[in-house]
């Protein structure tokens, strides 16, 4: 275990976590080049909750306001229950071998100042198959769009039409909406959205997007070290 993101992490988070090798270097990567930490829930395979932080719970409210839900108090958002319980199924799933790097599910909630994205990693144990843990991280895109859009836009080279449509993607609008604003047809917008997700070599939409918020993590990571 990187020993970086064990600091990052609080005693009583740690705590919870299984064996160290059972967490890939890659997760472990991700929680140490954070700047501030993530949102951080710990659940069983069950999707029984059994850790939540301070700032998740803030995370957990502003998914609930941009997806216009509104939950018991202390209830999870059902965006973070949906990537929970995709998880859980891949654990399910799994072979007795499988990577840390098999068993994670990403989904961004759009926001029009800064979108969230939910990260689910599944830590199964090994030894007692039915009793794994389900690592949940939460962060907010913080840095200023307009740095973010230039950044993208020089890192995959796309057209001042391209950024327009990834500009209002990361708002989350439907391609009505994006046609409306752009004064152009749908068909021409799915055109758009399809040359974005060649140059960034993603599969769908949503991975589109991601790649391009994942840009600021790898930024401050850079600044931090």
């Amino acid at each position: 275990m990187n020993t970086i993101a064990l600091e990052m992490m609080p005693d009583h988070t740690l705590a919870m976590l299984p064996k160290s090798e059972h967490l890939s270097g890659v997760v472990c990567q991700e929680i140490a080049t954070r700047r501030v930490a993530p949102g951080v829930l710990f659940l069983t395979s069950s999707l029984q909750l059994i850790y939540k932080d301070q700032h998740s719970r803030h995370l957990c409210a502003v998914i609930n306001h941009a997806q216009g839900v509104k939950t018991a108090r202390g209830l999870l958002p059902p965006a973070v229950l949906g990537v929970c319980g995709e998880v859980a199924q891949l654990m399910k799933t799994a072979r007795t071998s499988v990577r840390t790097q098999d068993l994670q599910v990403k989904q961004l909630v759009p926001h029009p100042d800064n979108p969230v994205l939910i990260w689910g990693i599944g830590l199964p144990d090994p030894n007692h198959p039915d009793e794994g843990r389900i690592l949940v991280l939460m962060e907010e895109s913080q840095r200023h769009p307009a740095a973010l859009l230039r950044a993208a836009q020089r890192r995959f080279m796309l057209t001042d039409r391209d950024t327009e449509v990834l500009q209002h993607l990361l708002k989350g609008w439907t391609n009505k909406e994006i046609a409306n604003a752009m004064h152009i047809g749908e068909q021409a917008v799915k055109e758009h959205i399809r040359k974005l997700m060649n140059k960034t070599r993603s599969r769908t939409r949503a991975a589109l997007v991601i790649t391009v918020i994942a840009m600021q993590r790898r930024s401050m990571a850079a600044e931090f070290f």
